[in-house]
């Protein structure tokens, strides 16, 4: 498996150094210019930002690329206390993560961006959808289920529950690290198991055969929330009812 569209850091750039280069935009097929930053990840490796921008229609796209993985990977870190929400949580675009206590999820697709933050930043974006969700009920059954989300994952925030939080990728691109790196549990997917797994804008290139995976459709700010029975979902974030 490899990207769609891969990038190598150039030799010279060192730690917290960009370079620039010109490339033809994907979208439009005008003049777009490529930003690569080389960052040195404490207790694990460096992971080189890829962004993206055209002036002509606006695109703008970013990833996270692992420079010494490649292998698809789970990284599985139970949170006990408040601490443990300091670790850093390195999101690339096709990575998924899992909270199975609170049955939230982000899987890649077209509304899914990669982000660096921690354990306490993620439950914040899975908090922001909640409300967005509830602010989008139809139904008081809906938006007692939202509030009931929220009020989860509040707790979650305020360490008063024990959680685990699963991050899954088949590039090996997206990673857990804390401080005591032995708390985190690091395993190489089978490839029964990434091939499962969503990947969002990268293919899997296979000999004589090129397929890509699906992605998750998109929900647009004016439409209203999906009625789901058992789930709420909005820009890749799903929130499963318990």
């Amino acid at each position: 498996m490899k990207p769609k569209n891969s990038f190598q850091a150039p030799n010279h750039l060192n730690n917290e150094e960009s370079a620039e280069t010109e490339t033809t935009c994907p979208s439009c097929g005008g003049k777009a210019r490529i930003t690569q930053t080389c960052i040195n990840v404490p207790f694990f490796h460096d992971i080189l930002l890829v962004t993206i921008k055209c002036e002509k229609c606006n695109l703008r796209s970013s990833d996270v690329i692992n420079m010494n993985f490649g292998k698809p990977v789970r990284f599985t870190f139970q949170v006990k206390n408040l601490q443990d929400l300091t670790a850093k949580v390195i999101k690339s675009t096709s990575s998924t993560i899992r909270i199975p206590e609170l049955g939230a999820s982000i899987e890649p697709g077209p509304a899914s961006q990669p982000f660096i933050t921690n354990v306490e930043g993620v439950l914040y974006r899975f908090l922001d959808v909640a409300k967005t969700l509830k602010n989008w009920s139809t139904t008081p059954q809906q938006a007692q289920k939202c509030q009931q989300a929220i009020e989860n994952i509040q707790m979650a925030i305020e360490g008063r529950i024990t959680f685990t939080i699963i991050l899954e990728d088949p590039f090996g691109n997206g990673m857990i690290i804390h401080q005591d790196q032995e708390k985190v549990m690091i395993e190489e997917l089978s490839e029964e198991e990434a091939k499962n797994l969503k990947t969002g804008p990268y293919i899997v290139l296979k000999p004589g055969k090129r397929r890509k995976y699906h992605k998750t459709k998109r929900y647009q700010h004016n439409q209203k929330a999906p009625e789901l029975a058992n789930s709420l979902h909005h820009s890749n974030t799903t929130l499963k009812q318990q």
